[in-house]
């Protein structure tokens, strides 16, 4: 199959995805003539899509070529300039039949502006933006009529004209909630962020169904406001749910070359009680990390914005610079303060056993954890926009010696950036810092110092095999710092690719010292998107390699985006 044209490159690979002739490359039909047709279809194809793009004028024919056997088929495409938008009519029809005319809003004219290319999809956009304004304005009734777009083939563009009728403003009234089995109808009133007299606001309602779908309780919610009693200025509030299976059992593999291959496992009961309150065991077998935790949550704690966190952890901790033994026990409350803004704080207790250069102390330490986080980033398994930033205090004391008192602090942030409309070209940087406050180094445990290295961290270098070193051996830092930047490219509904680099290092300095060594690693990664998050492959190799310490590639195979 080839093509010939002004058509650009990325236009002909849009177009080769669309193709049957490309699909069905491999299934040659027994006549020209079935091969034409299979080519004409693939002209309407073409041709729709060059108009979805701004291109009216766009002409596209085809041709068989070659004998039996070895056909081709040529794409001739002719695109003709794209037209622009002239102008965009906002029209609100009222409820007696009466139509006024309003300026585009910031949100319309974001997404579709006067000299703009005329894209099909933009056109589609900024109707979404037009009926959004007025749900958000509380018009819950708000009805979308048919659009009007008239193409001026003389002057070669588009005008286009939105209509709404947005009916009145109302208020939330009554709610009724349908499809209950296990779950107490409270738990899920608890969870519902309106109360009765608020404006009837499109935001809310999106924020209600977001917190009953991490929940985890339900397979099914609809949120449907319908005229109260008292007429359409009342929204009658309608939940249908229907819920899933509140136990669970998961089971997952990883293989990271500088650690092997490992194994996780997990039973969990989302609904204890009825309540929403979720146990959840869990358990890893990893030549680096075995273990075991139980952990239970309360998602009403004292407020129906708190929750509380009990967890008991048993790990063996085996990388190069030392070995850990440890038991924990934790109390966590988190407070929402938005939906996006979290503070959590708490105390935790843990006896540790460490390993390091063939010296061995137990530690007792009572440490009390803060964090603050703010998540805008649009999916938390797959982000293509936003950012995310969290800040942690946790000071430490050891019981069995209280002069032994010192401060850990980090700070780390994500920034995503969509590069083209469809996500499939995404920008990705990441950075953290930390610091250690209080003792000298040789009184804070080696499992609590700062190490860089490995799949969520440097790639291309072994698991905490980055930091300052006393003959030879990584001993664990006071500081560290680090950063990735990564290029994804989706390019199919399941497959895509990443590009990354990765920087970091561990310090024997209570602040980072960028005077001393950074290391580099660099990779490829192969991503396999599925409902639960994409599957990762990374490759990667150290860009300034120690001799004799760092492996030329490491491979790591897990679920989820490095960052």
């Amino acid at each position: 199959m080839h093509f010939e044209g002004d058509a650009s490159r990325d236009m002909i690979w849009e177009l080769r995805d669309l193709s049957d002739s490309v699909k069905l490359r491999d299934r040659e039909p027994p006549s020209d003539n079935l091969l034409q047709r299979r080519a004409e279809r693939d002209v309407g194809l073409f041709t729709d899509h060059l108009h979805a793009f701004g291109y009216f004028d766009a002409r596209v024919s085809s041709a068989v070529t070659g004998e039996e056997g070895a056909r081709a088929v040529l794409f001739s495409l002719v695109t003709g300039p794209q037209y622009t938008v002239s102008e965009v009519v906002c029209r609100v029809e009222g409820d007696s039949g009466s139509v006024r005319q309003e300026e585009p809003g910031p949100e319309v004219s974001k997404a579709l502006a006067p000299g703009k290319p005329a894209l099909s999809r933009a056109i589609l956009d900024a109707e979404q933006q037009f009926h959004r304004h007025y749900l958000e304005a509380g018009h819950p009734f708000c009805e979308l009529l048919p659009r009007d777009v008239v193409v001026d083939h003389a002057n070669r563009t588009v005008s286009v004209t939105y209509t709404v009728r947005p009916g009145p403003q109302a208020v939330f009234g009554p709610t009724v909630i349908e499809g209950l089995a296990d779950v107490s109808e409270e738990t899920v009133r608890r969870m519902l962020p309106w109360r009765e007299g608020d404006l009837c606001r499109r935001s809310v309602l999106e924020k209600a169904r977001k917190r009953l779908q991490e929940s985890g309780l339900f397979a099914l919610i609809e949120i449907t406001p319908e005229p109260g009693t008292d007429g359409p200025a009342t929204a009658a509030m309608r939940l249908t749910l229907a819920e899933r299976k509140h136990r669970s059992v998961g089971f997952g593999l990883d293989y990271r070359s500088d650690d092997g291959p490992g194994a996780r496992a997990f039973w969990e009961h989302r609904n204890l009680s009825g309540l929403g309150r979720r146990l959840r065991v869990s358990g890893e077998l990893s030549e680096l990390e075995p273990g075991v935790e139980v952990a239970y949550d309360n998602p009403f704690f004292l407020r129906d914005d708190q929750s509380l966190s009990l967890a008991f952890k048993g790990s063996l901790l085996d990388p190069d610079p030392y070995e850990s033994r440890s038991l924990s026990l934790s109390a966590t409350v988190e407070r929402r303060i938005t939906d996006a803004l979290r503070a959590s704080g708490g105390l935790k207790l843990r006896f540790a056993s460490v390993e390091q250069r063939r010296r061995e102390e137990d530690f007792l330490l009572l440490s009390s954890p803060w964090r603050l986080s703010l998540d805008k980033r649009d999916d938390r398994l797959d982000p293509a926009s936003g950012f995310m930033v969290t800040a942690l205090e946790e000071p430490f004391v050891d019981v069995g010696d209280a002069d032994v008192f010192f401060t850990r602090q980090e700070i780390g942030g994500s920034w995503y950036k969509a590069l083209d409309a469809e996500n499939n070209w995404v920008f990705a940087v990441r950075a953290r810092l930390g610091s250690l406050t209080g003792d000298v180094l040789e009184d804070i445990p080696a499992d609590t110092r700062f190490y860089a290295g490995g799949g969520g961290s440097v790639r291309g270098y072994g698991f905490e095999k980055i930091g300052p070193e006393e003959g030879g051996e990584v001993t664990g830092g006071r500081s560290l710092a680090e950063g990735s930047v990564e290029i994804r490219k989706r390019l199919t509904e399941r497959l895509g690719l990443a590009a990354f680099l990765d920087g970091g290092a561990a310090f024997r300095s209570t602040f980072p010292d960028f005077s001393e060594d950074i290391r580099w690693g660099a990779g490829m990664g192969l991503r396999y998107y599925t409902p639960i998050g994409p599957v990762r492959l990374d490759v990667a190799t150290p860009l300034n390699p120690r001799s004799g310490t760092d492996d030329p590639v490491q491979v790591y195979v897990s679920v989820g985006q490095a960052f």
